[in-house]
């Protein structure tokens, strides 16, 4: 099925000019991580063939190419599962890597925290994810049948080295850099009070709405991904009194995450 995206990643091989070593996609409000690299060529979603454009505001669709360390895609914007879109374009980022096969895959997106031990611009490595989207889905009708699999709630994602490897460069940086679990939601709704409770007692540091159902796909693939977090807010905090929109978090992710994480992973890609 891989197929399906041969003619996406030449396309994307052919204007950028090099092989990626990286790829990197970034979710809500961090389109602005591109500021700190280099750019040497862009290339809008509606211009790679098979490539839906994402409809969900702060996912501007845009790839953008940087020579640095190698070699770096930063995909800004991603088509999820509630925009209602098919399981190939969801998984479109699993794709390509299968074909343009880089050193590394690195899934980013805007989080809340489930408690007030992280704080705004916080950046969480997921060492494992908590996955609560696939008890709510019909796989036979959402995945083609090579992907399908029985459900699982924790699914280990990411290698303690590459954890620490991370961690280093958040030293290096003086960037706060945490491992945890992520927890991942059907969206687009934000979660209640009580399903934060909940996930906070089933483990999870923070919860996005991204990467649910891929989670549960990786492996068909032979792909480990690191997914990356970034703290935008608590999620459904109403200590402040401020009601949580997501124009705040888009905001939230340009102006205090997305400075973080590109430097993050800048370092991370310079010493490795």
């Amino acid at each position: 099925m891989s197929g399906v995206f041969n003619k996406a990643a030449q396309v994307l091989r052919d204007i950028a000019g090099f092989q990626p070593k990286w790829i990197v996609e970034l979710g809500s409000g961090l389109y602005s991580c591109i500021d700190n690299f280099s750019i040497c060529g862009s290339l809008k979603y509606a211009e790679i063939p098979d490539f839906e454009i994402p409809t969900t505001p702060g996912h501007t669709g845009v790839v953008y190419f940087s020579d640095q360390c190698g070699g770096v895609f930063l995909f800004c914007g991603r088509t999820p599962g509630y925009e209602n879109v098919s399981f190939q374009q969801e998984a479109r980022i699993l794709f390509l890597a299968s074909i343009l096969h880089p050193t590394g895959l690195y899934l980013c997106s805007s989080c809340g925290a489930t408690s007030h031990q992280y704080k705004a611009g916080t950046i969480i490595i997921a060492r494992d994810v908590l996955n609560t989207q696939l008890s709510r889905l019909n796989l036979s009708r959402r995945f083609p049948k090579q992907f399908q699999r029985r459900p699982q709630i924790r699914i280990n994602i990411v290698n303690d080295e590459i954890i620490k490897d991370l961690e280093m460069a958040g030293l290096r940086c003086g960037i706060d850099v945490q491992k945890g679990v992520l927890a991942t939601v059907s969206g687009p709704s934000y979660e209640t009070r009580a399903e934060v409770r909940a996930l906070r007692k089933m483990g999870a540091d923070a919860v996005t709405m991204s990467f649910g159902y891929l989670s549960a796909t990786f492996a068909k693939f032979n792909i480990k991904p690191v997914i990356i977090g970034g703290i935008t807010n608590i999620a459904r905090d109403g200590s402040t009194g401020t009601r949580l929109t997501h124009e705040r978090v888009v905001r939230t992710a340009t102006e205090i995450v997305s400075p973080n994480l590109s430097g993050l992973l800048l370092d991370y890609f310079r010493h490795n």
